[in-house]
């Protein structure tokens, strides 16, 4: 016979990450974005065990998600693999692809946008290097093509709340 306890004691062994500045960082941008009640929906593996590397936002409808991450490839690698989805979009289930370079975000930049086809939404990524880590801040949204310029500027403002 197993008994459950209805209070059971927290485990001492198990550490609740701190708070993520990426989050902290992303909260704010989050209600400027169509996001306003928006809730963390998405927290990433953590980094060297001591805070997140991954925020997201999502409303409950699902028809806003924003995400801030550390970059899974290199600068260079990410560009290339922008590049070759433009060049072949459909693939990926994806149309109107543009790949687009950026000047202000420090070392290199890109933006890309595109839309989904079959979930019928619109999706923007910003991939930033501005120092040592590159950052991935996307965007998907339905029925908001433009989202890919506005994330330049919100990559701006994020930047110098970001982990060094």
């Amino acid at each position: 016979m197993v008994t459950v306890s209805p209070d059971p004691s927290p485990d001492p062994t198990v550490k609740t990450p701190p708070p993520s500045r990426l989050c902290s960082a992303l909260g704010l941008a989050a209600r400027r974005y169509g996001a306003a009640g928006a809730e963390v929906r998405i927290a990433g593996r953590p980094e060297n065990g001591t805070a997140l590397d991954t925020s997201s936002y999502a409303t409950g409808d699902g028809a806003v998600l924003l995400s801030l991450s550390l970059a899974r490839r290199s600068y260079d690698a990410a560009l290339a693999v922008a590049h070759n989805l433009a060049g072949d979009p459909s693939s990926a289930g994806i149309s109107d692809v543009r790949v687009t370079e950026v000047d202000g975000l420090g070392q290199a930049a890109f933006r890309e946008s595109g839309h989904l086809v079959r979930e019928q939404q619109d999706v923007s990524h910003v991939v930033w290097r501005p120092g040592a880590r590159s950052w991935v801040l996307s965007l998907a949204r339905i029925g908001w093509a433009e989202g890919a310029d506005r994330l330049v500027s919100l990559a701006g403002r994020i930047t110098p709340r970001l982990p060094q």
